[in-house]
């Protein structure tokens, strides 16, 4: 079988379960785009990014940072689990006292992939104005479910990824539909302006807009 054919296989058996090589495809789009743009602006030769939430080992924003981010960049990885350490090199597993300290560590982009979904909205919004005041000056990259519109049943049927039916597993139907139905695209911008950030750029990581990305700074 060809590349292309291999290629084309792929994405339409990604596609029959949610667009998740499409959605893939377009948040690693959104992080290398958001990289070049801060080291830009800030004019630095490397920047830290802190991805919170990362998962234990194999979380989507965690893999993707790996690849799109240029050695020199500092890389950090916070998670309520235990972290896997990383094989890349300038990569960090840190602590939360890190973050929340008197004296944090300063990140120049802070990620936030499938987080926000997970909480109540209120805890969702004290968490952005905490790590817009703490990592004060970082560009904050969100990406989330919004499926808020969609019926129970087709939301099951899309959200068949290895990781998502994990979720599902350990959550039950009632709390993983609760919580990845959370959003819709326009409800979760409210939620990021409310929290007092200006959203600097919103995509659609599909074309159903199952998934939305959102580039935001500290207003």
């Amino acid at each position: 079988m060809g590349m292309t054919r291999i290629v084309f296989f792929r994405a339409m058996f990604y596609e029959a379960n949610g667009r998740h090589f499409e959605a893939f495809m377009k948040q690693e789009d959104l992080y290398r785009d958001t990289c070049a743009e801060v080291h830009a602006a800030t004019g630095k030769s490397s920047i830290t990014v802190l991805d919170y939430g990362c998962g234990a080992e194999k979380g989507v924003s965690r893999t993707i940072l790996e690849n799109v981010l240029e050695q020199r960049d500092l890389l950090l990885l916070y998670d309520t689990q235990e972290v896997q350490p990383s094989r890349r090199p300038n990569t960090r597993v840190i602590s939360e006292a890190l973050i929340w300290s008197a004296n944090p560590v300063q990140s120049d982009i802070v990620n936030l992939s499938y987080v926000l979904c997970l909480l109540p909205p209120e805890e969702a919004r004290m968490l952005l104005r905490d790590l817009s005041y703490f990592q004060h000056g970082a560009t904050l990259s969100i990406v989330d479910y919004t499926l808020k519109h969609q019926s129970r049943d087709r939301v099951l049927q899309l959200l068949t990824a290895n990781e998502e039916q994990k979720w599902r597993q350990q959550m039950g139907d009632a709390a993983f539909l609760e919580t990845h139905m959370r959003f819709s695209p326009d409800g979760i911008a409210d939620l990021v302006e409310s929290a007092g950030l200006r959203i600097q750029k919103t995509i659609p990581l599909d074309r159903e807009q199952f998934r939305t990305g959102i580039v935001a700074v500290r207003d």
